[in-house]
C-alpha cells in the first residue's frame, strides 16, 4: 500500500518521469471482517504524517447505500464518487 499511495505523493516528479500517472484514489472490497477498515485507517494516519499534501479520506458501509427503491444504491455510490471527483 505504501507504493500505491504515499510514494505518488512524497515524488511526483519521479512517478512523471517513469511515465506512470498517479492513482486518483483506491477502492477496497471484500468480505466483511477481513481488516479493509482497519488498513484504511493505519493508511490515513500514515499519508496525514508524511503526505506533502492533504489527503481526503471517505468511509462508506455497505448499508449506507442501500435504498428502498430499485437504482437508489447505484445513484448514492455515483453521488459520492461524483463528490470526490470535484475535489
Amino acid at each position: 500500500m505504501r507504493s500505491l499511495a504515499l510514494l505518488p505523493l512524497q515524488y511526483p516528479d519521479l512517478m512523471q518521469a517513469m511515465g506512470i500517472d498517479p492513482p486518483r484514489g483506491i477502492l477496497f472490497h471484500g468480505v466483511p471482517g477481513s481488516g479493509k477498515t482497519s488498513a484504511v485507517r493505519a493508511l490515513a494516519g500514515e499519508l496525514a504524517k508524511q503526505a506533502p499534501r492533504p489527503v481526503a479520506f471517505y468511509v462508506r458501509k455497505g448499508a449506507d447505500c442501500l435504498g428502498k427503491y430499485v437504482g437508489d444504491a447505484e445513484r448514492t455510490l455515483r453521488l459520492l464518487f461524483d463528490d470526490v471527483s470535484a475535489i
